[in-house]
């Protein structure tokens, strides 16, 4: 996300008449980019929605995975008008879905509320497991096993891809989180390829689609 550029569609919907309810980012090792975005952006991106009265929701379940330990301050560090949501199961506890949100005292009844009658009532036993891990083990040196382990995943994905991706093919190269980005030659049909993988068998978890994009 580039400041300048958000400032500029701001400003561009405000002369509409059109109301921005939030702002929704992940800036450490995004989903699908893995990009983390440079201190200066964020602390600008904080101004930007301040002065044009913009809720930032700052996503941050991949912030502590950094293969090489590196971590950026929450953009909610320096504004407590942030929403901030993390997530258990990307950190430390896989497939416990447990997460949390630190919001603004006047929106957190509100989304407490909104949260209770999205799923009426999560998984108190997850909960709890979560909270027993937290209380009673390291949990900081299980996520340190963590990023080493996603680290080793990451380099052999990107040496399969140094291997056997044809000439055209872009990717980018993680250093934390679970995701690169591919870029495709133009005239590659992404929703073709997506389905001659699943006829071979691959198993798709996660493709954007031209069609979608275009619909």
């Amino acid at each position: 996300m580039t400041p300048v550029e958000l400032e500029e569609t701001i400003e561009e919907l405000e002369s509409q008449g059109r109301r921005i309810k939030f702002l929704d980012t992940i800036p450490s090792f995004q989903n699908a980019g893995r990009t983390m975005m440079p201190q200066q952006s964020r602390d600008r991106i904080c101004e930007v929605c301040a002065a044009h009265h913009v809720l930032i929701a700052e996503d941050n379940p991949y912030g502590l995975l950094g293969f090489e330990g590196q971590t950026a301050r929450a953009v909610r560090a320096d504004d407590e008008n942030v929403v901030y949501l993390g997530s258990a199961s990307k950190m430390f506890t896989p497939g416990l879905r447990v997460g949390w949100t630190v919001a603004p005292d006047s929106l957190a009844t509100i989304l407490g509320l909104q949260s209770e009658a999205a799923a009426l009532n999560p998984s108190v036993f997850a909960q709890e497991v979560v909270a027993g891990c937290l209380k009673k083990y390291d949990w900081r040196s299980v996520r340190d096993e963590y990023r080493v382990l996603y680290g080793k995943w990451a380099q052999a994905l990107v040496d399969a891809f140094d291997e056997h991706m044809p000439d055209g093919v872009t990717w980018t190269r993680p250093e934390g989180g679970f995701y690169s980005w591919i870029t495709l030659p133009q005239d590659v049909d992404s929703y073709d390829l997506c389905m001659k993988g699943i006829d071979k068998g691959a198993e798709i978890f996660t493709i954007t689609l031209k069609k979608a994009m275009n619909a």
